[in-house]
C-alpha cells in the first residue's frame, strides 16, 4: 500500500466520523422516567448515569463488551439483542446498553441500570 492511499483512507475517515451523531436514548419512556425521578430519589445515581450518558454521547463504546456467551439466554431475550456493553458508573453500580444504528446514525439504548452488584450479575451473566 503507498502512502497516497494510506492518507485518502484517513483523511476520508476523519470525514466520515465528523458526520456521524451518536444519541443516547432509554429503552423505554418508563425507563426514562425512572432515571428522571432519580433527580430527588437518588442524586448521586442521576449524576452518575448523566455522566454516563455524556461520555456515550462521544464515545458509544466508552463502555466494555460483554461477550455474548456470558450473557444470559433470559436476557438476550428480554431485549432481543446478543450485543450488550457496561459502564461503570460510582460505586459497583453499572449501566447496561446495547448500541444499534446504520453508517450514518448510531443510537445507543440504555436498557438498565443496577445498584445491586449481585442482581446484575444474576440477572446479566449466565
Amino acid at each position: 500500500m503507498d502512502l497516497e492511499s494510506k492518507t485518502h483512507r484517513e483523511s476520508h475517515k476523519e470525514w466520515y466520523e465528523a458526520i456521524m451523531t451518536y444519541e443516547v436514548r432509554f429503552i423505554t419512556k418508563d425507563l426514562e422516567k425512572a432515571y428522571d425521578s432519580l433527580k430527588k430519589i437518588d442524586p448521586v445515581l442521576h449524576k452518575s448515569i448523566t455522566k454516563a450518558i455524556d461520555k456515550l454521547k462521544v464515545n458509544r463504546r466508552a463502555g466494555q463488551k460483554i461477550p455474548k456467551e456470558q450473557v444470559s439466554k433470559t436476557y438476550s431475550k428480554l431485549y432481543g439483542t446478543e450485543h450488550f456493553w457496561k459502564l461503570k458508573l460510582s460505586r459497583e453500580w453499572r449501566l447496561i446498553y446495547t448500541i444499534a444504528g446504520d453508517q450514518i446514525r448510531i443510537l445507543t439504548i440504555i436498557l438498565n441500570w443496577y445498584t445491586d452488584h449481585k442482581q446484575y450479575r444474576k440477572e446479566v451473566y449466565k
